[in-house]
């Protein structure tokens, strides 16, 4: 019943519904309009040429993961970044988060990544003691300011 598998243009509106709802619990980041089109258009960009997976629950989609390569401007190196991480609260807790987040890192190496990068723009704790449990070292952080 648990499934990983590519993102597909028929997922637009639940990994949309997905993100609006993680994207409402962070404090700096729902300052700004959540714009389901511009949203849906990233989505699609990414499916085309980066990472883009859902995990699946009993046939639903409960989480999803966006992702690329890139070489960052100080190095000719590669690195992996996530655009965006999301599982739905019911779902938190399940193996989905742990499963996407595998499924990226074997993607970034295949794509030759040398190092990955994750980040929590909400107010989740969770997320990052996930992270330092599978083997992220937490370094540096985030400041936001509304104008």
């Amino acid at each position: 019943d648990l499934m990983l598998r590519a993102m597909q243009s028929t997922d637009l509106h639940e990994v949309a519904r997905i993100g609006k709802e993680c994207f409402g619990e962070s404090a700096h980041l729902s300052s700004m309009p959540f714009d389901e089109d511009k949203a849906a258009g990233f989505v699609t960009d990414v499916m085309a040429a980066g990472f883009a997976v859902v995990y699946e629950h009993a046939g639903r989609v409960v989480g999803m993961m966006l992702g690329d390569v890139i070489a960052p401007w100080y190095s000719r190196g590669l690195m992996g970044v996530e655009h965006i991480l999301a599982v739905e609260p019911a779902s938190r807790g399940t193996p989905a988060a742990p499963m996407l987040i595998q499924a990226w890192e074997a993607w970034c190496e295949d794509m030759g990544a040398q190092i990955v990068r994750l980040s929590v723009s909400s107010e989740y704790e969770a997320a990052g003691r996930l992270y330092q449990r599978i083997g992220y070292r937490h370094a540096g952080g985030n400041y936001f300011r509304v104008l």
